[in-house]
């Protein structure tokens, strides 16, 4: 039996060649270069393709000496590994731990005593032993004159001594010690004055000292908030770190596959080629669903120039799990996944009638009944549940745990930063912070206070859990995170830190605040290629793009707009609402067909807010964009009046119903058009008579038999000023009515001035019958 040989590819390492986006689907290609080929039976697996994958919609083409004998798709459970797709790269979480204890413990070490003072020191200390030798000598020539004294009393004369001999000797002995004893005690004098200025001395060199130590101390107080309060940076700036690695973790978890479809192409190479160095290429095409585009505007108007620009651009999202890497991507109004490839047009069957006298009426088919009884079909394009296609299961092993103890480690090194930034700056603040063996216990309440509100959340939300944690990503992973944040609020002794910190560094001098800004031109956006395709319009973006998978979409430029000749006009409806609503109409001379799509609508510099923008076609065709109630435009409606006709009539009674209408412009551009609309009642009783009394002329437009509308016999102005001062000023105005009652004022209305636009009517009715509406 033939041996096959079989190679396999993973569809994360193949190159995307292009993308086509369409507002529900996209189209992928992804190209396989230099696939060995052996003689016989050759299989090459491309395993990976995202779940979401059509997979009736899998072609594989190519080339090279090889003929495609079978292709078969499979779907296989998701056999990698989420830390091996997206390895963990925070391996040195322990590396700021040895700055911790490599902190000097010196704090009880103060300056060492200068040269000047230590010698000033040395010399007392001489003073004093010279002192001590001139007391010592004092002392021994007091005793000597006591000696003397002694003896010279206890001369006798039995004692055969010269009396004379002795007092001399007892003179001279006692005149020389008593001179030694005034030498000594004038040493001693000397070196009371030479102690005395000694420690003068010492004095003032000791009080130098001291303030240089408790310089030096301050000196090396701060420079430790300064390393507490960098400490606190690292760690807020790691704890963000941290919560943007879970929150890009959570991200990706949404799109881990939980199985993949694997497509099996088998070639057949001709024994007669050489066995090594055939090669060949395939070219593999799929379509996608949960990746599409949709338009999004931003429109500037301008009711000063009339004039306008908007931005057309184009929301690209990616919801699988697959990553398309600087491609070529294109985008396309086509339906590329349309419903409507299976329905087929309907067939009109026979209508036949006949004579009886029951039956159902002929204003309706049979047909047509059946369909005002079944309503229109629903649109049958499933979507499938992405709980079973992306995250992780509840006890998946798959799910890395070794965050947990990254994330226990990171929280202790914080404590320990806090604590060692605590117990240095109470020394230092006079801030009176709470007792060493007190901070951790209200730390630690306040951890178990956050941990049971969390828990309370997590039992009160259990929709939003299944939605997010249980549907897409790690349970047990999201809490841990949402654990770690919990002591966060002992962070804010640190303030006072700082506050300190601050204030020690205020000597900052702005000296270079003058330089004038240069001034850096605006960027530019990259507009896409616009092409016309049979019933489609395609844009291809510039340039390759990169499109990952994201809860989030990616906004492109396709193109911007410039509009001009924008009309503005101002609708009134003051029967029931006494306001003006701005109305624009844009002219669309692109080439661009705008589908129908949010806008975000900036007039005159204000934003206005976000609507929806029509589906409007290129080359001139226009489109009307409701701007809201314009409240420069002050609109008053008066209270409606009625009175008998004077006129004298036996057969029929006449009532006058009187309506006005006050409009101000309180704009401070130019004149403003308005459509003032308001209605007569129609008389559907052929004894009942409605008359337009005021503007006088007024007719309604009828139509000829052909269908062709015929002019109103004169346009003639009506309105009148809204006050004296408004006078042959205002403006003007044109009224016509309509076969329906309804009446349109069309205004030009100067800025400043007002107008005042009155209607009334006659309704007679026969003696003794009033006029009653009619209930649509």
């Amino acid at each position: 039996m033939d041996t096959m040989s079989s190679v396999e590819y993973n569809l994360r390492t193949l190159p995307t060649t292009s993308i086509t986006l369409f507002p529900a689907r996209a189209q992928i290609s992804r190209e396989v270069g230099d696939v060995p080929l052996q003689p016989g039976t050759n299989e090459v697996t491309i395993i990976g393709l995202s779940p979401t994958t059509d997979e009736h919609s899998i072609k594989v083409e190519g080339s090279g000496e090889a003929t495609i004998s079978n292709i078969t798709v499979e779907r296989l459970a998701n056999k990698e590994q989420f830390d091996d797709v997206y390895p963990d790269e925070d391996e040195d979480v322990l590396s700021d731990q040895d700055d911790l204890d490599t902190d000097d413990d010196d704090d009880g070490e103060d300056l060492k005593e200068d040269e000047e003072l230590r010698a000033a020191k040395a010399e007392r200390q001489q003073i004093m032993d010279s002192k001590e030798l001139t007391s010592h000598r004092i002392s021994c020539l007091q005793h000597n004159n006591g000696a003397l004294d002694g003896y010279i009393n206890n001369v006798r004369a039995e004692h055969n001594t010269d009396v004379g001999e002795a007092s001399e000797a007892y003179q001279r002995l006692r005149q020389n010690n008593y001179r030694d004893l005034l030498a000594a005690q004038a040493d001693q004098r000397h070196q009371d004055e030479l102690l005395k200025e000694v420690d003068a001395k010492i004095r003032c060199l000791t009080k130098r000292h001291r303030k240089q130590t408790a310089q030096a101390r301050r000196q090396k107080r701060l420079a430790k908030l300064h390393k507490a309060k960098e400490q606190l940076k690292a760690s807020r700036a790691e704890e963000q770190r941290m919560e943007e690695k879970r929150r890009i973790r959570v991200e990706r978890s949404k799109f881990w596959p939980k199985y993949v479809y694997a497509v099996r192409i088998q070639l057949e190479v001709s024994a007669a080629l050489p066995s090594h160095g055939q090669t060949c290429s395939l070219l593999l095409s799929y379509v996608t669903s949960d990746a599409y585009w949709a338009p999004s505007y931003d429109l500037q108007l301008s009711t000063q120039s009339a004039t306008g620009t908007l931005c057309f651009d184009a929301l690209l999202t990616n919801a699988t799990s697959e990553t398309w890497d600087k491609c070529k991507i294109t985008l396309s109004t086509s339906q590329a996944t349309s419903s409507s490839l299976a329905d087929k047009a309907p067939e009109l069957r026979e209508w036949a009638i006949k004579r009886g006298s029951n039956g159902a009426p002929l204003l309706y088919s049979r047909d047509e009944h059946q369909k005002r009884i079944k309503g229109p079909p629903m649109a049958k394009q499933a979507r499938a549940n992405r709980d079973t296609m992306f995250g992780f299961a509840p006890n998946d092993p798959r799910v890395p745990q070794d965050y947990q103890m990254q994330l226990m480690l990171l929280e202790q090194q914080n404590k320990k930063r806090m604590e060692m930034a605590r117990q240095e700056q109470n020394p230092v603040t006079q801030v009176p912070f709470q007792a060493p063996q007190q901070m951790p216990q209200r730390i630690q309440a306040q951890i178990q206070a956050q941990a049971q509100a969390m828990a309370q959340a997590q039992q009160a939300q259990p929709q939003a859990q299944d939605m997010t944690q249980q549907t897409f990503g790690s349970d047990q992973y999201d809490r841990t995170m949402r654990a770690r944040r919990a002591p966060r609020s002992h962070q804010r002794a640190f303030l006072n830190v700082e506050a300190e910190v601050d204030e020690e560094e205020e000597s900052f001098s702005a000296s270079g605040g003058d330089e004038t800004p240069r001034e850096d031109p605006n960027l530019a956006f990259q507009n896409s290629l616009i092409e016309q395709t049979g019933f489609a319009t395609v844009y291809e973006l510039q340039g390759p793009k990169t499109l990952a998978p994201s809860s989030t979409s990616a906004k492109q430029r396709i193109s911007t707009i410039a509009l001009s000749a924008i009309k503005f006009t101002h609708t009134v409806v003051p029967k029931l609402k006494a306001a003006a609503y701005l109305t624009a109409t844009i002219a669309n001379t692109s080439r661009n067909i705008l589908l129908q799509g949010p806008v975000g609508v900036t007039l005159d510099g204000g934003f206005m807010g976000r609507t929806t923008l029509p589906r409007c076609p290129g080359d001139g065709a226009e489109l009307r964009l409701g701007l809201g109630v314009d409240h420069a435009v002050r609109v008053v409606y008066a209270t409606p009046e009625v009175r008998r006709s004077g006129g004298v009539s036996y057969n029929e009674e006449r009532k006058i119903y009187t309506r006005s209408v006050y409009v101000e412009n309180t704009h401070s551009a130019d004149s403003i058009r308005l459509i003032v609309k308001d209605q007569v009642p129609v008389s559907k009783d052929e004894r009942v008579r409605v008359e337009v009394l005021h503007p006088d002329k007024l007719r309604a437009e009828h139509h000829d038999d052909d269908g062709q509308q015929k002019q109103q016999q004169e346009v003639a102005e009506v309105g009148e000023a809204g006050r004296k001062a408004d006078e042959g000023q205002w403006g003007r105005a044109e009224v016509k009515m309509l076969k329906t009652g309804a009446v349109d004022w069309l205004v030009t209305l100067r800025k400043g001035r007002s107008v005042r636009l009155a209607l009334s009517w006659l309704v007679a009715t026969p003696l003794g019958e009033e006029a009653m509406q009619v209930d649509h």
